[in-house]
């Protein structure tokens, strides 16, 4: 097996698996990761998340989609963190990164309610 083969068949298991929420907040981390070259909670749009968990879920699996911790750390920025620190996460596969936002990205359809759902992927 290759490992394309391999990176793709995990991407598709995350889709099927994962709450959309999650695929849309790590969707959000990566598409910010690609812009900054880095990566924190704080780029976790203000989104309504019925399970807080979903961020957590998140970052569990950035380390695959082209990541790793920098080993700096920075005070969060969102009120609601109370200026606790965290983790920065750095850039440091820019194609594995781009391939999952890609894939992400062609699961999660507008519906007409305005939010996000998981779409069907061919």
């Amino acid at each position: 097996m290759t490992e394309s083969y391999d990176y793709d068949s995990w991407l598709r298991g995350i889709i099927n698996k994962r709450p959309v929420e999650t695929i849309q907040v790590l969707a959000a981390l990566i598409s910010a990761g690609l812009r900054n070259g880095r990566v924190t909670a704080d780029d976790v749009p203000d989104l309504y998340l019925p399970q807080r968990n979903c961020i957590g879920a998140a970052f569990k699996v950035l380390h695959r989609c082209g990541f790793s911790k920098s080993g700096d750390y920075v005070k969060a920025k969102k009120r609601n963190a109370h200026g606790r620190i965290i983790d920065v996460w750095e850039l440091t596969d820019g194609v594995r990164a781009q391939r999952a936002v890609n894939a992400f990205r062609g699961v999660l359809v507008k519906s007409e309610s305005g939010k996000y759902e998981q779409g069907v992927l061919i």
